[in-house]
């Protein structure tokens, strides 16, 4: 669902930057669900990632997250069932530009995902050891969660080096870092370097 030419541009920008980001991709009943590209990490281990979806949930369990979370869309746009406080499930729909809050108490799951979906996840450092998976009978399984660190042992899409802006420290200012590693993909004018 891209409903603009920036949304187009956004995409095709999306789609050259993650050759270049560590990725990992989530997979329900061995079918890819997500890709999850590593952006950043502060200082405080507060991480951004970008996700590009691949397709709904594939099951009916709904699902918790190990994390707090602010996820904001980029292109596309998902419905998603949730839970409410009463255990009343409610179905939104969020398009370019909706933010979606996600705590450790959030159960919900993915039902329709358009083409082109991708969004910029904020996760707080602070997790729990596993997510929790809910049954259509109310039956709660219990999955161990992947390290923080996952991203410093993961692959890119293209076999290169990974692009990653590592948090500078106050009063630090290495632009030869982030210039070395950007004009490897791109060319980048000697003022910048």
């Amino acid at each position: 669902m891209i409903a603009s030419e920036s949304d187009g541009v956004m995409a095709y920008g999306l789609e050259l930057l993650k050759l270049t980001m560590p990725c990992k991709t989530i997979e329900i009943n061995q079918q890819p669900y997500l890709n999850r590209y590593f952006v950043s990490q502060d200082a405080k281990g507060t991480q951004e990632w970008l996700h590009e979806f691949v397709s709904a949930d594939s099951e009916l369990h709904l699902h918790s997250h190990p994390w707090k979370a602010v996820s904001i869309v980029l292109t596309g746009g998902y419905c998603e069932e949730r839970l409410d406080e009463h255990g009343i499930k409610k179905t939104r729909f969020y398009n370019v530009g909706a933010v979606n809050v996600i705590d450790v108490r959030t159960t919900h799951r993915i039902t329709k995902v358009f083409p082109c979906t991708w969004t910029l996840m904020r996760v707080e450092a602070e997790r729990l050891p596993s997510w929790d998976f809910i049954d259509a009978l109310g039956k709660q399984t219990s999955v161990p969660g992947s390290s923080a660190d996952w991203w410093k042992t993961a692959a890119t899409l293209s076999g290169e080096q990974p692009l990653i802006f590592y948090p500078l420290q106050a009063g630090e200012a290495d632009s030869n870092i982030v210039a070395t590693t950007i004009s490897h993909y791109i060319e980048v004018p000697p003022c910048y370097t």
